[in-house]
């Protein structure tokens, strides 16, 4: 949440250049880790574009490849030693296959694996001409996606030639490296013509491209890539046959010789030769290039000469993304000896500098393993692939196929399949469509015990229809949350429950006072209390709070509210209202964590203000009972403008009677209870009407008989009731009475059973009530809102030296 605040005080491109000045990586990642909205901003392609030119990517090892089997070399960093004990090499995390597992390519943290190609191996079809089932996958983090197959009418030249062997190659594409092309070339009969097929991930199809055979295509050894280009050596000296992977057209590029290195040139567009030569006794490396669409008559630019380190004999194996690597072993020892120490080492071709990357034990010529440098791994690359459901349908499309969903533990598990995904549903728009589809169902009540210092949860019971829900709730909220706050700081029972709403518990420590007689304003903390997080609200500034301290007289306590802000409800607003004794103007003072200030309003005393309880909040409005009025009227604030007005409602001669917000925006409404015929009366009038506007009568709707009925109160939708079962001959609540609990939904005045419970100090005297929502999200769960509502008893109250009990109802 302090992240959150430091997004809405700073504009999101002073956050990123703050960011993006970060010198150790290390940082950027705690930040990453503080806070969605952070790891948003961080993990973005225009972020990370442009933190990958700033920073370069370490080298953390090598991949040792011998026939099946694979193995992780690290570099002699700590980076390294940590990339190799989280990652799976071994690709255990895939999904058990007939054929078995291949790695066939590495690629910006990304492992592309086949299926075996066995000839033993059928098709589905029965033929012996298949294409091998395709992964890519992330081994640090466990996580793979499947490849389409390839479209039956770009295969079917192929599947009627027995095919030996596949070639596959992974393939950056894009400046970002955040999606990839999939290269596969089957080998086919040396008079068969060359096919190459392509998949891209930003597309997410397949493409093929035909070369017909000819004497030079009749053997192609491995794969590589360069500038978004793929070639092959041909057997032909000096030739290599190359696919632009955009264009998807063949061509050929003459070398000089077979014995070298080819990769890309550090200018782009450019084809590298790399060649080892000796020069009076020094090893050194030369360096030609020329341009991969040049003329057939270009001849090779020499670039540089680089020497190398002396006492060893040098071999160039592979060049990749700017980087040579090189063998070497020490003195006058042979390359087929078994048993010898091999160094490897590195050549950034930018800065020309030669590092030692890790060392190896060489097995002889025939046992000579295969070290690629193009399956060196990237710190910074680790990332999945976009979702292929994103790839080939528009992002809108997805949309109205999720939102169509009618369980939401389906869109739960969505959400949890990917990032991308995750990053839809949660988004406010979506949101906001889900909760106007799918009404948030009761969980059950809040009890709220020693002064809002403890709290536990009573589950709706069957046979309610969120009772399953509910005990789910139930088990969380005991082995996740903490019923006393112990997460906050200072000592327990120092901070006092003063209100709840959409998941955020607020609480407040005692005022004190100070030496001088005053007092000071209680510290004020938002919470979570499932998720044990909590933030600190700025104190209330000096020019606002000076009026309170100069009167210089104690203050008896404080009213908090939290009232939703926006129509998502990822806002929030708290109210605060010290009480003052008579004859002194009254102060409200709201926090809105939108814009992360305190405001203040205040009323100049009257008769009416003498004393002010309950208060409440609807549609906006903060308001509060004046209880020394002639008439009885409510005191309102528009949190908006902040402004004060009156507004003057009639009261029955019915002892219950709840007062909030109507389902017409912008109305408010008053229930009464008529215990003669068992039903709730409910009228309603605007909020900003004129003074003279009556009390339109909206409804009456019957209640249960049997029971004796008492309202707790109204808030978002909800009227709570008390009942209790007569019979015994007593007609009022006492303490130690089973109660029913039953809920009526204003909106469709469905009156359901919630839970019972045995309340303990209750008396008759307790007889005014508090109820809010409370939106609680929580992973473990799946997304929910839990709304919920309270109970306790008004201010000024007679509690006959009984602790009153709170209750909050929640709602998921």
């Amino acid at each position: 949440m302090a992240c959150s605040l430091l997004l809405t005080i700073l504009p999101e491109e002073l956050v990123v250049e703050i960011l993006i000045r970060l010198t150790d990586l290390a940082d950027l990642a705690r930040a990453a880790s503080a806070c969605k909205p952070l790891r948003r901003l961080i993990t973005s392609r225009a972020f990370l574009a442009r933190l990958h030119a700033l920073h370069a990517k370490p080298l953390l090892g090598l991949f040792l490849l011998e026939r099946d089997r694979c193995g992780f070399l690290p570099a002699a960093t700590a980076v390294a030693a940590a990339v190799a004990r989280a990652s799976d090499f071994a690709f255990s995390f895939l999904p058990d296959h007939a054929a078995g597992w291949r790695l066939r390519d590495v690629r910006h943290g990304l492992a592309l694996l086949s299926s075996s190609s066995s000839s033993s191996y059928l098709s589905p079809l029965g033929d012996r001409g298949f294409f091998p089932d395709v992964v890519v996958c992330d081994p640090m983090r466990r996580r793979h996606v499947r490849v389409p197959p390839i479209p039956d009418d770009l295969t079917a030249g192929v599947r009627r030639i027995a095919v030996e062997h596949f070639d596959y190659l992974l393939a950056p594409a894009g400046r970002d490296g955040s999606s990839f092309r999939v290269v596969c070339r089957p080998k086919l009969p040396k008079q068969c013509d060359v096919t190459v097929f392509v998949f891209s991930s930003g597309a997410a199809f397949w493409r093929a491209a035909v070369l017909d055979a000819c004497a030079a295509t009749e053997k192609l050894f491995l794969p590589q890539s360069v500038h978004g280009y793929v070639y092959w050596r041909t057997h032909s000296s000096g030739t290599l046959l190359m696919l632009d992977t955009r264009d998807m057209d063949f061509f050929f590029v003459n070398i000089q010789t077979n014995k070298c290195v080819i990769g890309e040139a550090e200018e782009v567009g450019r084809l590298a030769v790399f060649n080892t030569i000796v020069d009076v006794g020094v090893h050194k490396v030369e360096i030609l290039s020329k341009a991969i669409r040049g003329g057939a008559d270009e001849p090779w630019r020499h670039d540089r000469t680089i020497p190398l380190l002396p006492g060893y004999k040098w071999r160039t194996a592979r060049m990749a993304e700017g980087y040579l690597l090189l063998h070497g072993i020490v003195g006058n020892n042979s390359w087929s000896t078994p048993g010898i120490q091999l160094q490897h080492f590195t050549l950034d071709l930018k800065t020309l500098k030669l590092e030692s990357l890790c060392d190896s034990i060489s097995r002889g010529r025939h046992h000579h393993p295969q070290f690629d440098f193009r399956k060196t791994l990237r710190m910074a690359s680790l990332l999945p692939p976009r979702p292929l459901l994103l790839t080939v349908l528009p992002q809108e499309l997805v949309v109205e196929i999720l939102i169509r969903l009618d369980d939401l533990a389906d869109l739960a598990r969505a959400a949890s399949a990917c990032r991308a995904l995750r990053r839809l549903i949660t988004s406010r728009a979506f949101l906001r469509r889900v909760h106007a589809l799918h009404p948030r169902p009761l969980l059950g009540l809040l009890h709220l015990e020693h002064h809002g210092s403890r709290c536990r949860f009573l589950p709706a019971e069957p046979p309610h229809p969120s009772a399953a829900t509910a005990a789910a709730v139930a088990r969380a909220f005991d082995s996740h949350s903490d019923s006393s706050f112990s997460f906050l700081p200072g000592r327990p029972g120092d901070w006092r429950l003063r209100d709840v709403r959409h998941g955020l518990a607020v609480l407040s420590t005692r005022h004190a006072v100070t030496d001088d007689g005053c007092f000071s304003f209680p510290d004020v903390v938002v919470c979570n209390p499932l998720r044990r997080r909590y933030a600190r609200i700025p104190p209330i500034s000096d020019d606002l709070a000076a009026p309170i301290r100069s009167l210089a007289v104690g203050v008896e306590d404080f009213d908090y509210l939290v009232a939703p802000a926006g129509r998502e409800g990822l806002s929030f607003r708290v109210i605060c209202r010290p009480h003052l004794p008579m004859g002194c103007d009254v102060t409200v003072f709201v926090f809105s964590s939108s814009a992360v200030i305190w405001c203040a309003a205040t009323l100049h005393a009257c008769a009416a203000t003498a004393q002010l309880v309950s208060p409440q909040y609807a549609h906006g409005y903060a308001y509060w009972r004046l209880t020394r009025s002639s008439t009885s009227r409510l005191l309102l604030l528009d949190t908006r403008d902040m402004d004060f007005f009156f507004v003057n409602f009639e009261p029955r001669s019915v002892p219950w009677q709840a007062i909030g917000e109507a389902g017409e925006v912008g109305r408010l409404v008053v229930f009464n209870i008529a215990h003669a015929n068992h039903t709730v009366e409910l009228l309603s009038r605007a909020i900003r009407g004129s003074a003279d506007e009556h009390w339109r009568h909206d409804k009456t709707i019957p209640l249960l008989p049997g029971y004796k009925w008492r309202i707790v109160k109204l808030a978002e939708g909800y009227l709570l009731l008390q009942g209790r079962i007569l019979g015994d001959g007593a007609s009022q609540f006492t303490p130690g009475d089973q109660l029913q609990y039953f809920t009526l939904d204003i909106n469709t005045f469905k009156l359901e059973r919630l839970c019972a419970s045995t309340p303990q100090g209750i008396n008759a005297s307790l007889h005014r009530y508090r109820f809010q929502r409370l939106a609680m999200r929580d992973g473990s769960l799946g997304m929910k809102e839990v709304a919920v509502s309270a109970a306790t008893a008004a201010a000024g109250g007679s509690m006959g030296g009984v602790e009153e009990e709170i209750w909050e109802l929640f709602v998921g």
